[in-house]
């Protein structure tokens, strides 16, 4: 296990650099490429992004590396990339994977996972114009995308390289969960999570380096042409000669944004001015001339409605003098902004005061807030809960009782961004938020059943239907368990917790006094995994098991992990080959013929972390795999085709030495 410890820069975690095991290539840019890897330390969520500087390293692209780990390693918030970590043996900094999978859009035909907006926008382009399934998508990315810059911007960080392939994108949150109707859910209440990302031309006002004022770094040179500020192609106004402030690289990134925003409401258009420029002389005529880029017209009509405040937000942007450009926290609050045109402001008479954009508004806000009312009302006495807005600031109050104690939940605006405070018998207990209202509510709800006496508890299993419901799911567990199903009890709440080994693996599930309510808690190898479950005891335990018994083939890149294998046998193979799942296990076997040899590579659930079997027609079996998917594949490429030459050759010699002894 990997110990984090400090490193040759200061703030900035270390890791081993054999602590990883990479499992495929993910694409190479100027300074470095970037691998799916594992990180083995129990603080990173696997698997995670390896960006390895290439060889050799010069002296810039080593600068540029521990700069943008100085700035990763301070900044904490949703919308932007999580760091881990640098390794400083080669150079590499390790962040967080995020992917989206159109699985839970698509029916079939299916696009391959993405990880960055501009490939999310070319798929989504490709689609026919009267398609609407991602229209209320586009506004959370923008929104996302405001809410990363603005939290850079107030901590004093120009990014310098905003444009939607530096924007990754996800929906791990929801799209891999078993339970149909919370994934419904989840992918209505947030369709994606964005973060900002590639901060290696960032500039901080508390990091400075030696090319802090090297004149190409002060002009602004960086990034995709097309999403250059003007005063970048024309530097004669910027302040002191040709040096930048960070108010004006802070405007730069504005602009920016603005044809990030460009591009989303323009999805069928490559990049900005893609319609009206050939090359950099082209851009240099338009922003002298001062001109936008022209936009699809196919598009017009969700400009006008459904994405209305996306086009608002890039028109406040893209202003050619800087200094009338929207600030970030500006930029925000057009996106966020709810209100429908007053007929007073169409009249030319003053509208009504700006209200501030709430988190229970906006096209699944009704649903968001109705799913926070139905959680609080499961621990809520009677089930009862009162909600109460104030008529000024719209903010949200929900009271009610449990166990007879007075509970209150003041929501801020922009929940759970920003922190809900928890009241109980008059007094604040806690301030909860988080990066989801779901995590956020969960949270909420384990602090106030936590006040609980445990002799006011009732199990699950205590009710009427309690020992057939405690069987059922013991039941369910063995079968899929290797051997014995340990359950124990904890001695003050009573609360059980059902131990199996499957496969080599232990898993551990927690279940709650109010279980299928709440959730029951998956734990593999001592690591806690997710909480699962259903609306009934049933489903929650067919969730449990389909959680602990999920395929190789079914993760995040699942479908190219797969893919992959299926492609690498294919090259040693004589034929087509075989692919057949298991009806109870739904493992996978594939069977090929290889130099007129007979094999069947049949793969455990985990692959690989376990090996797979590889069978001859003789039933000669060997145990075969590696480190990681790429060098497990490998090893039973080179058995099977090793071993058929092997065999062959021995056919080719014994038929020979025949013919010779005739």
């Amino acid at each position: 296990m990997a110990a984090w410890s400090p490193g040759p820069v200061d703030g900035v975690k270390v890791v081993k650099y054999e602590n990883l095991r990479f499992q495929r290539f993910l694409g190479r840019g100027a300074f470095a490429e970037a691998h799916l890897a594992h990180c083995d330390n129990p603080n990173v969520n696997n698997p995670v992004v390896v960006k390895r500087l290439n060889q050799p390293v010069d002296a810039y692209a080593k600068n540029l590396f521990v700069k943008e780990a100085k700035l990763l390693s301070g900044l904490r918030h949703e919308n932007i990339v999580r760091f881990y970590g640098i390794c400083d043996g080669p150079f590499a900094i390790i962040l967080e994977y995020l992917v989206f999978t159109f699985n839970p859009f698509w029916c079939q035909n299916t696009p391959a996972p993405v990880n960055t907006v501009d490939k999310f926008l070319q798929n989504i382009s490709q689609l026919p114009i009267q398609d609407t399934r991602f229209d209320h998508v586009i506004p959370v990315i923008a929104d996302d995308a405001a809410k990363g810059l603005c939290y850079l911007h107030n901590q004093g960080i120009a990014h310098r390289d905003i444009k939607p392939c530096n924007i990754l994108i996800s929906n791990q949150h929801y799209c891999y969960l078993n339970d149909s109707v919370e994934r419904d859910r989840q992918k209505s209440a947030r369709p994606v999570i964005c973060k900002l990302a590639d901060f290696g031309e960032s500039r901080s006002q508390m990091i400075q380096t030696e090319r802090a004022n090297d004149p190409a770094t002060n002009r602004g040179w960086r990034g995709t042409i097309s999403f250059m500020a003007p005063e970048i192609f024309f530097p004669e106004g910027a302040n002191d000669g040709n040096k930048r402030s960070l108010q004006d690289l802070k405007m730069i990134d504005i602009w920016a944004i603005g044809l990030v925003f460009y591009c989303l409401v323009n999805p069928g258009v490559i990049y900005p001015y893609a319609r009206d420029a050939i090359g950099v002389d082209d851009l240099f005529n338009i922003h002298r001339e001062r001109r936008h880029p022209s936009a699809d017209p196919s598009y017009e009509p969700r400009r006008a409605t459904v994405w209305s405040n996306v086009q608002k937000a890039y028109q406040a942007c893209t202003k050619h003098d800087p200094s009338k450009r929207s600030t970030a926290s500006q930029v925000l609050g057009i996106l966020q902004d709810e209100r429908q045109p007053e007929r007073s402001a169409l009249v030319g008479h003053a509208s009504t005061p700006r209200t501030t954009a709430q988190w229970y508004n906006g096209p699944e806000g009704e649903t968001t807030l109705k799913y926070v009312f139905s959680e609080l009302k499961t621990i809520a006495d009677n089930n009862v809960v009162d909600m109460i807005r104030n008529k000024d600031t719209r903010n949200i109050t929900m009271n009610f009782e449990h166990r007879g104690k007075e509970c209150r939940i003041d929501f801020p605006f922009n929940f759970p961004t920003d922190k809900a405070s928890l009241n109980l018998n008059g007094v604040e207990s806690d301030k909860i938020g988080g990066d989801t209202v779901e995590i956020a509510v969960r949270s909420m709800i384990s602090i106030f059943s936590s006040t609980d006496q445990p002799a006011s508890v009732v199990q699950w299993y205590a009710c009427e239907e309690g020992e057939s419901h405690l069987k059922s799911v013991f039941d369910e567990l063995k079968n899929i368990a290797d051997g014995k199903v340990a359950m124990s009890r904890q001695r003050e709440t009573q609360d059980v917790t059902m131990t199996i080994e499957r496969h080599g693996q232990s898993w551990k599930v927690k279940f709650p006094a109010n279980f299928p309510s709440s959730r029951a808690t998956v734990i593999k190898n001592g690591a806690e995994q997710v909480s699962v479950g259903d609306n009934t005891v049933e489903g929650s335990a067919r969730a449990i098991v389909d959680h602990i018994v999920a395929q190789w083939y079914n993760t995040s890149e699942g479908e190219a992990a797969l893919k992959y294998v299926f492609d690498e046998l294919t090259q040693i193979s004589d034929n087509r080959i075989e692919m057949s799942r298991n009806r109870n296990s739904q493992n996978i076997t594939l069977k090929l013929l290889c130099h007129g040899h007979q094999w069947q590579v049949k793969f455990p659930p985990d692959f690989p972390t376990s090996n797979a079997t590889v069978v001859h027609r003789d039933n000669n079996c060997e145990s075969v795999g590696g480190e990681n998917l790429e060098v497990a594949v490998k090893a039973i490429r080179h058995h099977i085709s090793s071993s058929s030459r092997n065999q062959r050759a021995g056919t080719i010699s014994r038929r020979t030495m025949k013919c010779f002894f005739q």
